[in-house]
């Protein structure tokens, strides 16, 4: 994995877009529910709003004038970190002269950023079937115990009753044994 990969899987949370223009374009994080994500498509991922996936947006669409999407844009989007420093720039222009900043394509780091989304959601999916079957097992195992409970109960009951029978047996065959002695 690239090292320029890594930072983004590292740094999840912690990185921001921001126009030339200093609006903010959203926050570099997996979590799709984050209020700020780039990936959250209720805030700054809907593609109706003043964004990067917004296509008629001046920082969106193949045309825009800040967008990241535009092979041709002079003023891409600037990713920073929480100290404000510009670590990047984000374009799909490559022949851009970056004045020592990275150049990070679009694509690249949403594809990490909605990877690390899809990932963080199949773990919760299988802890979510972890605990389910877990919780299947405690069940089938506390319906076990009250079967056997029950088996042993139903066993303690036939061999209470064939005692109490036997002991007629016997008693009234020590009853007819005395009875036939002493005749």
């Amino acid at each position: 994995m690239s090292q320029l990969a890594q930072n983004l899987i590292t740094l999840d949370g912690q990185l921001g877009l921001v126009a030339q223009d200093g609006i903010f374009l959203g926050l570099m994080s997996s979590d799709m529910n984050h209020p700020n994500s780039i990936i959250n498509p209720n805030t700054y991922g809907n593609p109706h709003g003043n964004n990067i996936y917004n296509q008629n947006s001046q920082y969106g669409g193949q045309h825009g004038l800040q967008s990241p999407y535009s092979s041709s844009c002079l003023n891409p989007p600037i990713l920073i970190n929480i100290n404000e420093e510009q670590l990047a720039l984000v374009t799909r222009n490559y022949n851009l002269i970056a004045n020592g900043l990275d150049i990070i394509d679009i694509d690249f780091m949403l594809g990490i950023l909605y990877g690390l989304a899809y990932q963080q959601r199949s773990n919760s999916n299988e802890q979510f079937a972890n605990i389910y079957n877990l919780r299947a097992q405690e069940i089938a195992a506390e319906q076990a115990r009250q079967l056997g409970d029950a088996y042993a109960e139903t066993a303690r009951n036939q061999a209470q009753t064939s005692a109490a029978l036997m002991a007629n047996i016997l008693g009234a065959s020590q009853f007819s044994f005395s009875r036939s002695m002493r005749e």
